[in-house]
């Protein structure tokens, strides 16, 4: 799990599958995540949505601004595992967030452009602050696990591109 935050330093994570690096000032958190397997689309995960339905059925709730219009419950049959990523981290961070009093929208932008960066890295940006960090924390840890579960149950066609690496920029 990632180390807990201190002092909003980046919080590093790695293990065999993916990396990330998550930076925090008073108004977002942004995550740079490097993929570390083939599986770079849930084309290739078809038990994605067991997965989901199983752990998580609220994220089809989810409002999806896509290229083509298309509600979650069809993007996440072929959108990339930073997109997917993104929205299952916001819906913990929803549970958690959880305040009568509060209106508050929970956002959520995904990008990744491999004529730049190297394929296989996006970069994740969310409109929740380190005023939330403890929230956030948690709700890493939360979808970091669900991660790994859909990204292990097609674990026998997955093969590590790279090794893991610190991600200094």
């Amino acid at each position: 799990m990632p180390a807990k935050p201190t002092d909003h330093l980046p919080i590093i994570f790695s293990n065999p599958l993916f990396t990330l690096q998550i930076k925090q000032n008073h108004s977002d958190t942004s995550i740079k995540m490097v993929m570390l397997t083939n599986h770079l689309n849930t084309k290739t995960l078809p038990n994605t949505t067991k997965v989901l339905n199983n752990n998580l059925p609220k994220i089809y709730s989810h409002k999806c601004f896509n290229y083509l219009n298309a509600p979650f419950q069809r993007e996440v049959k072929k959108t990339e595992i930073g997109h997917l990523f993104e929205h299952i981290l916001l819906e913990y961070l929803s549970d958690l967030k959880k305040d009568p009093d509060e209106k508050f929208i929970l956002e959520g932008k995904t990008k990744w452009d491999w004529q730049t960066d190297n394929v296989g890295i996006f970069h994740i940006k969310l409109n929740i602050g380190f005023s939330d960090e403890v929230i956030v924390y948690s709700a890493l840890e939360k979808a970091i696990s669900l991660l790994k579960i859909i990204l292990k149950t097609n674990s026998k066609k997955a093969q590590i591109l790279q090794k893991p690496q610190t991600l200094t920029s």
